[in-house]
């Protein structure tokens, strides 16, 4: 089974998710309160979406979840808000 794009476009979307997103940084999750490091910017093989590697920084366990989710807006008593905030490094 192919990918329905070329590598070179795969590999454009890594970077332009970069631009956004950079491995290292640490977000908050605004419902719970934890805090995640990013560890990795990968394509989800399914449907080819960037996805997002994040590890707890409390217990190291590892998550993925899709660029557009992890950067969509959730609405918290009333306000929209990102679902990650960043707070640095």
């Amino acid at each position: 089974m192919g990918h329905s794009r070329d590598y070179g476009e795969l590999k454009g979307m890594i970077a332009d998710a970069g631009k956004m997103i950079e491995v290292g940084e640490r977000y908050r999750h605004v419902k719970t309160g934890g805090e995640y490091k990013i560890v990795d910017l990968v394509l989800i093989e399914a449907d080819e979406e960037v996805g997002v590697v994040y590890e707890n920084v409390e217990n190291g366990l590892r998550w993925v979840r899709g660029l557009k989710s992890f950067c969509e807006e959730v609405e918290i008593d009333g306000c929209k808000r990102r679902r990650f905030e960043r707070v640095g490094k």
